[in-house]
C-alpha cells in the first residue's frame, strides 16, 4: 500500500515538473516574441540624439512616429548646440523601451552651457518596425558668468551658486607647447571663455581670456561647500544659462554676492594657456579622464589638444607630425569610452595637401595611438 502511495505521488510530481517547464517555456516564447532587438533600439536612440545635435530635422522626423512628428512642428535651431551625449540606463515597460541620457550643451561664444537629461522612448508597432516614439528633457545643471563670477544652477534650486571668480585663476603658468618648464606665461584674467559640464555634473571646463591669451582649466565642485553655501544669501536672481555672459548680464545685487559668497569650486585643474587661439569647444571623454579641446588660430585653422582631467598633462599625439598644421584642420567628430573620432579637411587654398590624408580617423584616449577609419 505505502508503495503505491509512493509511486502515485512521484506520478504527480513528475506531471507537475512538466506542466511547469512547459507553461516557462511558453512565457521565454511569449516573452521573445514581445522582445526587443536591444542593439537596434540603442542603435535608434543615438540616431535620435546625433541627429539633434547636428540639427538634422529630416531624419529627425524620418525615425520619429507620426504622433510625435505632429507635435513637434515648430523644430528649429535654438539655443546652445549639443557637443557630446552619454547612455545612462535603459528601461523596458511592455512594448515600449526608455534610453536615458546625458546631455552636454555649450555656447561656443561664451561661459553659457547645461547638462540635461533626456529619456528617449522607443515604440516596436505591430510589424515590428522601430521608431521614437517620445522624448522628454530636463535641466539637471546649468553654468552661467555674471561680472567676473562664474555660477551654477541646479536643478530645481530658485538660487545659483558661485563657482569661482576669475581672480581664483592662476597669474602665471607653463605653456604645455614646451616639453620642458623653461618659461611661465602671465595673465591677468578679464572675462571668462566657453564652459563645458561633465557628464555626472561634478566637473566644469572653464577658459578665461586675457587680450590675445587664454588659459583654460577644470573646476571639481566640493559637495560639502555647497550644502553649507545653501544657507549663505547668494543670487537669487533667477538668472540661469539664458542670462547672458559678462557685464550685461548681472545686477548689483549679483556683485554684492558674488563678493560675500564663498564658492562651491573645489580646486581648478589648470590645463594650458594659448596665445593668439580661439577655444571653441571642450569635451570630456565619457570616463571623464581626458578632456578634449578644439581650438582654432586666427587664420581659422582648427586643431585638437588632449589632456587629462585630474593632472592637466597634456597627451603625447603626434597630431602636427601626422597632419601639418599649415594644411590641414582638425575637426572632432565623436567621442566614446575609449577613442576621439575626428576628422581631417584640407585648408583652402594650401598647394601638396595629399588626398589620401583626408579623411575620417581615431585615436585612443588610453594609447595616443591614431587609426583612419
Amino acid at each position: 500500500m505505502k508503495r503505491a502511495i509512493s509511486i502515485f505521488i512521484i506520478f504527480i510530481i513528475s506531471i507537475s515538473l512538466i506542466a511547469c517547464k512547459k507553461s516557462k517555456n511558453n512565457l521565454d516564447s511569449a516573452s521573445a516574441d514581445a522582445g526587443f532587438d536591444y542593439v537596434k533600439s540603442e542603435q535608434l536612440a543615438n540616431q535620435y540624439i546625433d541627429y539633434l545635435s547636428k540639427n538634422d530635422f529630416t531624419n529627425l522626423r524620418r525615425i520619429s512616429t507620426p504622433d510625435l512628428n505632429g507635435n513637434n512642428k515648430n523644430i528649429e535651431k535654438k539655443g546652445n548646440p549639443i557637443i557630446t551625449y552619454k547612455k545612462r540606463d535603459t528601461k523596458e515597460t511592455g512594448k515600449n523601451i526608455y534610453y536615458m541620457y546625458r546631455v552636454v550643451k555649450s555656447s561656443p561664444d561664451g561661459p553659457n552651457g547645461s547638462l540635461d537629461n533626456y529619456a528617449v522612448k522607443i515604440d516596436k508597432s505591430e510589424s515590428g518596425e522601430y521608431q521614437i516614439d517620445d522624448v522628454q528633457s530636463s535641466t539637471e545643471l546649468e553654468v552661467y558668468s555674471q561680472d567676473s563670477f562664474l555660477r551654477v544652477k541646479y536643478r530645481d534650486d530658485v538660487r545659483g551658486y558661485l563657482l569661482m571668480r576669475l581672480s581664483n585663476f592662476p597669474r602665471e603658468i607653463y605653456p604645455k607647447i614646451n616639453k620642458a618648464p623653461i618659461y611661465k606665461e602671465n595673465i591677468v584674467p578679464k572675462e571668462f571663455g566657453v564652459a563645458s559640464i561633465a557628464y555626472e555634473g561634478k566637473k566644469v571646463a572653464i577658459t578665461a581670456k586675457d587680450g590675445d591669451k587664454t588659459i583654460l582649466g577644470i573646476v571639481e565642485i566640493d559637495e560639502e561647500e555647497k550644502k553649507k553655501a545653501s544657507g549663505e544669501v547668494g543670487d537669487s536672481s533667477g538668472v540661469g544659462a539664458g542670462g547672458g555672459s559678462g557685464a550685461g548680464g548681472a545686477s548689483s545685487g549679483a556683485e554684492t554676492s558674488g563678493i560675500l559668497e564663498t564658492p562651491i569650486g573645489k580646486k581648478i585643474v589648470t590645463l594650458d594657456i594659448y596665445t593668439d587661439k580661439k577655444v571653441d569647444m571642450m569635451i570630456f571623454g565619457k570616463d571623464e579622464e581626458n578632456i578634449i579641446v578644439q581650438h582654432s588660430d586666427k587664420s581659422g585653422r582648427k586643431g585638437i589638444n588632449i589632456y587629462k582631467a585630474n593632472s592637466g598633462d597634456v597627451l603625447d599625439i603626434k597630431f602636427d607630425e601626422n597632419f601639418p598644421k599649415n594644411m590641414y584642420n582638425l575637426v572632432v567628430k565623436n567621442v566614446n569610452d575609449y577613442k576621439l573620432y575626428f576628422k581631417v579637411e584640407p585648408i583652402d587654398g594650401v598647394k601638396g595637401v595629399r588626398q589620401d590624408v583626408l579623411g575620417e580617423y581615431s585615436v585612443g584616449l588610453k594609447d595616443s595611438k591614431i587609426e583612419k577609419l
